[in-house]
């Protein structure tokens, strides 16, 4: 009976305790992302007040080495921006406002905002741009070419088809046609 005198006034305290998780859920998935954010760019941010691009583009480069990739700067650029996309949404979502976790929040959204501009600023993104947009039109000559050969495939077996049928129709009707006389039973 003590016992339960002790355990029953905890059991309103945790559902308060729940309630109160639940509203400030916003707040914690922030915070979350907020350190992942950190500690995933944390060389690129500790780059930004040297002002090296170099460096950044290795650092880029780098963070890919483990998968091939042929535009290295232009997939990092797109990481980036939907790093920050999602960072500026969970941001965006807040049910409160918490001001010391929204205001370091966006400067590190700005960080990063910073570092995608170096990013997608630099000369040799451009020439990355340049290049996947000249191999997507070779494709696309490629791709429109196999279509034209198919269609041409196409006309060919159905010329094919069509000359087959009227060469068997030529040939029945070259046929000599033999004519059968049945005589008729005069009995009748």
């Amino acid at each position: 009976r003590n016992l339960e005198q002790q355990i029953v006034p905890l059991f309103s305290e945790l559902t308060i305790l729940r309630d109160v998780a639940k509203a400030h859920v916003s707040y914690f998935r922030l915070f979350r992302h907020y350190i992942d954010i950190n500690e995933k760019y944390k060389i690129e941010i500790s780059i930004l007040p040297t002002g090296n691009v170099d460096h950044l583009k290795r650092v880029a480069r780098g963070n890919l080495a483990g998968t091939y990739n042929h535009y290295p700067l232009i997939t990092y650029a797109s990481q980036i921006k939907r790093d920050l996309d999602k960072f500026y949404s969970i941001i965006n979502g807040l049910r409160y406002n918490y001001e010391n976790i929204k205001f370091n929040s966006r400067a590190l959204a700005a960080n990063l905002d910073n570092i995608y501009r170096w990013i997608v600023g630099d000369s040799e993104y451009l020439a990355e741009q340049r290049e996947k947009r000249a191999e997507a039109a070779r494709e696309e000559l490629i791709r429109i070419e196999q279509e034209k050969l198919r269609v041409e495939q196409e006309k060919a077996r159905a010329k094919e088809e069509r000359n087959r049928i009227e060469r068997e129709k030529a040939e029945r009707e070259a046929a000599p046609t033999t004519v059968v006389i049945v005589p008729r039973d005069s009995s009748r």
